[in-house]
């Protein structure tokens, strides 16, 4: 049975060995430039990246095992960011993905987000992910941060 629920201490490695499964699928790179791309910082500590900074991290679970996940950070004022949005392939197209951004943009209005902002690494490699988000209300704009992504992202909730 596939359940969301808040993150647990416990489950951070195993968010991350999901993270680097997924973008090694994604991106077809070894899991290195991975790391070297992204250093995970964030996930080194969650409380203070997202609980205790007006955010939120979930995962969906299949029983007890890590299958996807999704987090709203702060930003800035009234914007936030959807970070760590990822989902194993087997789980796709069921919806799942919906529920836990359906979750995440809940959480954002209550904690008086007016927009959530997100980024792509690559725009030929995430066609699958830039059509969700525009499913989701995700419009086109100009980069907002100085990360090597191609694609940025913004709704308004």
């Amino acid at each position: 049975m596939l359940k969301i629920k808040l993150i647990q201490p416990q489950q951070v490695e195993e968010v991350t060995e999901v993270i680097l499964e997924i973008c090694q699928e994604v991106f077809q790179v070894d899991r290195a430039t991975i790391l070297n791309y992204d250093d995970f910082v964030d996930l080194d500590n969650v409380e203070e990246h997202y609980f205790t900074n007006r955010g939120i991290f979930l995962v969906l679970l299949d029983r007890q095992k890590v299958v996807g996940s999704g987090a709203i950070r702060y930003l800035e004022n009234d914007i936030c960011e959807l970070k760590r949005m990822w989902i194993f392939q087997a789980y796709r197209g069921q919806g799942w993905g919906k529920k836990i951004s359906e979750q995440l943009f809940a959480f954002a209005k209550k904690k008086g987000y007016k927009k959530i902002r997100l980024d792509l690494a690559n725009t030929e490699k995430q066609q699958q992910a830039i059509a969700f988000y525009k499913n989701l209300g995700f419009y086109s704009i100009p980069p907002y941060n100085s990360s090597p992504c191609q694609v940025f992202m913004e709704k308004t909730i």
